[in-house]
């Protein structure tokens, strides 16, 4: 939010509304980023740790952080190409 509160625009890939996900809280995805390496079952698989409550979008995310500041939302859309570039970086780059 201190991004936000600086003046600076909510970052979102795309449109915005191509992902989705269910927010976690910290202490949900530390409890199963520290199960996973132990637990032979939770290998390779796309499990459900967020919740409770529905998926939203980035640009849903957005939104409501802005209302809860009380400001007018302002965007910022980073093309899929860019991201894309990043990760390989991240992935193929880190040598």
């Amino acid at each position: 939010m201190g991004r936000l509160r600086a003046g600076k625009p909510f970052l979102v890939s795309g449109d915005g509304r191509l992902t989705a996900c269910e927010p976690v809280s910290d202490d949900n995805l530390a409890r199963y980023m520290l199960g996973c390496p132990g637990d032979p079952l939770l290998w390779n698989r796309v499990l459900p740790i967020g919740g409770p409550g529905t998926v939203i979008t980035q640009f849903e995310q957005g939104g409501m952080l802005f209302r809860a500041l009380e400001m007018t939302p302002n965007f910022r859309h980073v093309p899929l190409r860019l991201m894309d570039g990043i990760v390989a970086g991240l992935i193929f780059g880190g040598g």
